[in-house]
């Protein structure tokens, strides 16, 4: 009876550091985390209009112009479009958006709707809000983004970039790989499908993490809503043979194979089996779980060097 109740004890314990972690990571406060004071950074907040006239609250980013550099105001500039995942929010990207945009490319952010600042401004949506009609909810939202994205004078449309985590890299993948627009497409952590998700039996093993990570989703969002369109918002689903010839070239992924949320078997090793994606375009990590943490500088690098090889900066 007493090591019952102290096997109890310790996983109700458990259960409660996972939360901390999840809330910390996911929806803590990341802007604050960022100090850039030091970078010449102009950063402008945003509203972008949906075809439902909801508008995402966004911030976009790039290098200040200095006073004298007219050919510098001049320059079109190429965009990374960074999309958070699940609960997110855009500040989750902040730190990550710095050194991106202090190379010399336009970074924008996004809160998707049932999110961050927008959903403060529009309640009545919810996170599992990924596919309302054809042209309004989470995933069809994209597309708007990027037509704002492109519609902005400073960017060259010739030169835009997807990077998204977890939902958002499986966003970027299902809802990027077709569009001719997007040039190069960066998923971190993305799932294979919302299916691998609820029915991986890892997930379904007591006060585990995959577990304590599968069952506090399902209090946050309707899973049997997701998964009814999971056709719709899945890269098993979409990925056809033609499609996956035809677009593969511009797909990276990062993964860490201890991801505790979406497990590197159900998600990481179907996706590649399916891409079959080139060595020098996935970067696979030993550590640093769901949200790549103590990989930070790694997973920087390598995205700036994945830009840097498909965006090159326009030098005047």
């Amino acid at each position: 009876m007493i090591f019952s109740t102290l096997l109890f004890l310790i996983n109700i314990a458990q259960f409660a550091m996972f939360l901390y972690n999840y809330f910390t990571m996911m929806a803590g406060d990341w802007e604050n985390l960022t100090d850039t004071s030091a970078l010449n950074l102009k950063i402008e907040k945003v509203l972008i209009p949906m075809a439902d006239e909801v508008q995402l609250s966004g911030l976009f980013i790039r290098l200040k112009h200095s006073a004298t550099s007219s050919e510098q105001k001049k320059q079109k500039l190429p965009l990374v479009i960074m999309h958070h995942g699940l609960l997110g929010n855009k500040e989750r990207f902040f730190g990550l958006s710095q050194p991106i945009a202090a190379t010399g490319y336009a970074v924008l952010l996004v809160d998707a709707r049932g999110h961050g600042e927008t959903r403060k401004n529009y309640p009545a949506f919810h996170a599992d809000d990924w596919y309302i009609t054809k042209t309004t909810g989470i995933f069809p939202d994209f597309h708007y983004i990027l037509k704002y994205a492109i519609s902005r004078p400073e960017v060259d449309p010739s030169r835009i970039t997807v990077i998204g985590t977890s939902m958002g890299g499986g966003l970027a993948l299902s809802q990027g790989i077709k569009d001719p627009r997007i040039s190069l497409i960066i998923a971190l952590s993305p799932y294979f499908s919302w299916k691998n998700f609820e029915n991986d039996p890892e997930s379904h093993r007591w006060f585990t993490e995959p577990w304590m990570t599968r069952l506090f989703i399902n209090i946050q969002v309707n899973a049997k809503k997701i998964t009814s369109f999971d056709r719709l918002i899945s890269p098993e689903a979409i990925f056809t043979p033609k499609i996956v010839k035809e677009h593969r070239e511009k797909i990276r992924v990062v993964f860490a194979r201890n991801d505790k949320v979406l497990l590197y078997s159900a998600h990481f090793l179907p996706l590649q089996a399916r891409l079959k994606l080139s060595p020098e375009h996935v970067l696979v990590l030993n550590k640093g779980d769901h949200y790549l943490r103590g990989q930070e500088t790694i997973v920087a690098s390598q995205i700036i060097s994945w830009l840097n090889e498909n965006l090159r900066i326009k030098r005047s």
